[in-house]
């Protein structure tokens, strides 16, 4: 049988297996709502197979009349990352359980929370499509470039331009020339200058 342990909270499987008997009560099904309880606290819905509750590892069960379980799901996260802020430890931080069974949790009538909760999933969907519309721009963008990049080393990017502006019939060697005799004079019109005549 898996075996949760700490780091697979937030993960879909575990590689730690246990073989032996175990009570019911200590098995976790995907859809269990689980807190890592050393470390960060962090909490995540299960999503793997039936597997077994570990050491520092808790399975949060609700009162489903009291608490929709998205709604804990949404409310939790923070009052952890507040336990964890004021929990002082030398090493590993550690929660325990009544740490967790204290936490004052909100509880607005559950029509409200299923209000709240739907609110939820549509800002989150919301940012998911915003995610991927960014993620379709950098895609693009990256094309952009590298066709940009390719008409600029095939010539393609400034040829309206060389059209425009015809390349002068003097060549390279003749610039040179050209140059030197330029600076040659200056040097001789400067040396001239210096000799006061």
């Amino acid at each position: 049988m898996p075996l949760i342990r700490i780091r697979d909270v937030g993960e879909d499987a575990s590689d730690t297996f246990y073989r032996g008997e175990y009570p019911s009560e200590f098995v976790v099904n995907a859809g269990d709502l689980l807190v890592g309880m050393d470390g960060d606290f962090k909490s995540a819905i299960w999503n793997g197979p039936a597997s077994l509750l570990n050491q520092r590892v808790c399975r949060i069960q609700l009162n489903t009349e009291l608490f929709d379980f998205k709604f804990l799901f949404f409310s939790l996260p923070g009052y952890l990352k507040a336990i964890h802020k004021v929990t002082s430890a030398v090493t590993v931080k550690h929660l325990s359980s009544r740490s967790i069974s204290e936490i004052p949790l909100p509880l607005p009538p559950l029509p409200e929370q299923r209000r709240i909760v739907a609110k939820l999933e549509e800002l989150f969907s919301r940012l998911d499509a915003g995610v991927a519309a960014v993620r379709r721009s950098q895609a693009l963008l990256k094309r952009y470039r590298q066709s940009v990049l390719h008409a600029a080393v095939t010539g393609e990017l400034t040829r309206a331009w060389r059209e425009a502006h015809p390349a002068p019939t003097e060549t390279g060697e003749a610039l040179l020339t050209r140059i030197r005799a330029e600076r040659r004079a200056q040097w001789e019109a400067a040396q001239v200058t210096k000799r006061g005549g």
